[in-house]
């Protein structure tokens, strides 16, 4: 079960409201999202938020027991003792439902799988023509997140390190 503030920054009926509204002219997410289940609506915010907890972001958790990523604060300001307990930024869920919409199975997506593999992998470029590609050891493993642009430009301020926005 989704619970704000501990396991998600919005809840189905926000990410319904975020689609039906950002994406009303596109009929491939908006049906998408609208033929899933509860539950199914539930698993995607939870992959979205593990997706979106994983990245690299800036300063550090506001309070000492707080259970998500944010809210953050910059690395000059102490925590604060205890847990969150105030509202939710709408950017994060804003930013959460757009993490989803780039991971959902709709053609618009395709390929973007196998590329996140690939980045994961190393590549870091290649070229058509010629099949070659280009490795880097050093991008390997979690070192280069992709994410969606919306996303990013949502979260942006907050994130470290190098992204890949796709």
């Amino acid at each position: 079960m989704l619970e704000i503030g501990k396991n998600t920054y919005i809840d189905v009926a926000g990410a319904d409201w975020y689609i039906s509204t950002v994406y009303a002219g596109n009929q491939q997410v908006t049906d998408f999202w609208d033929n899933l289940t509860g539950d199914a609506k539930e698993k995607y915010l939870q992959l979205a938020m593990e997706i979106m907890e994983s990245q690299k972001w800036t300063g550090h958790r506001k309070f000492t027991l707080q259970e998500t990523e944010f809210p953050r604060v910059n690395r000059e300001t102490s925590q604060i003792g205890g847990s969150f307990t105030g509202d939710i930024n709408p950017t994060w869920g804003d930013a959460q439902v757009e993490i989803l919409v780039g991971i959902i199975d709709i053609p618009s997506n395709a390929g973007r799988s196998a590329r996140l593999v690939r980045q994961r992998e190393g590549v870091v470029s290649f070229s058509l023509d010629g099949f070659s590609e280009t490795y880097d050891k050093s991008m390997r493993g979690e070192e280069l997140e992709s994410i969606s642009k919306r996303a990013y430009m949502l979260l942006r301020r907050w994130l470290s390190g190098s992204y890949s926005a796709v």
